[in-house]
């Protein structure tokens, strides 16, 4: 809708122009200069004039590739908060499911450790998107990161190892914390923006210091994993968006309803 080439593009962001380098820096630690829809116009115009429309220019024009279709300023476009969880959550589980499967192949368990990890998601209600990369529905995601729900996940491997082989539990466990910390962290911050009512300052402040938290875990844990997309937003943009606007988006197990699949 505002002709951004994509996620992918060297500057992915619609809210600001970070670059996909810049955004794996903690947020304090750089600047980033917000867009405009003056901005993206006269991006656009030169994508086509001194760019020729070649998508392998678009990286020198903020990856602005067609025209804004919507006449709409840009700091009224909500973040997206159910895709930010949707996305953020399928990146941890993922990065979760794929260390276990590495422990899983270092003991030669055959496949045990990631079947428990499923057999968990069954008995919590759970049941991923075959169809669509084994992702989560928004009120999976919001049944997934309950404590109890985090705990029973991460445990459930400890305790497979334990049974198999038991000299490996010292390194299952280890793995676990970190993730479950990783998980609950997560969250604070979606219980610090699911919401629809008015925020107060000491609210957002609160907000704002769990999404830090988050972020600064990540990447002290995770130094060789990237911050996707969906993470420079949350971190970015959510407590901006709210602190303008006082309040958040409709979230759809708030009145039993249910929630988007996109």
């Amino acid at each position: 809708m505002y002709g951004l080439s994509g996620a992918s593009g060297r500057h992915f962001c619609l809210w600001c122009l970070v670059t996909q380098e810049d955004s794996q820096q903690p947020r304090k630690q750089r600047f980033s200069q917000p867009r405009s829809l003056q901005g993206l116009s006269k991006d656009h115009n030169e994508f086509m004039t001194t760019g020729h429309g070649k998508l392998s220019n678009a990286k020198h024009y903020n990856n602005v590739i067609n025209e804004v279709i919507f006449n709409i300023p840009i700091t009224q476009v909500c973040v997206p908060s159910l895709h930010l969880d949707l996305g953020i959550y399928l990146r941890f589980y993922n990065m979760f499911e794929n260390t276990v499967d590495d422990l899983d192949k270092k003991i030669n368990a055959n496949g045990q450790l990631v079947k428990v990890l499923d057999e968990t998601l069954q008995k919590i209600n759970v049941h991923r998107q075959a169809y669509h990369g084994r992702s989560f529905v928004g009120n999976h995601v919001h049944k997934c990161l309950q404590d109890g729900n985090i705990d029973a996940l991460t445990t459930s491997v400890i305790d497979k190892v334990e049974s198999i082989s038991p000299e490996f539990s010292s390194e299952a466990t280890i793995i676990c914390d970190k993730f479950n910390s990783l998980f609950k962290l997560f969250a604070k911050c979606h219980v610090g923006y699911s919401r629809s009512d008015y925020m107060d300052t000491e609210e957002i402040d609160e907000l704002e210091t769990n999404i830090d938290k988050l972020m600064e875990f990540y990447r002290h844990e995770f130094p060789n994993a990237k911050v996707s997309p969906k993470m420079h937003i949350l971190e970015d943009h959510t407590v901006p968006w709210i602190r303008t606007w006082g309040f958040w988006v409709w979230f759809p197990w708030r009145t039993g309803r249910g929630a988007c699949t996109c």
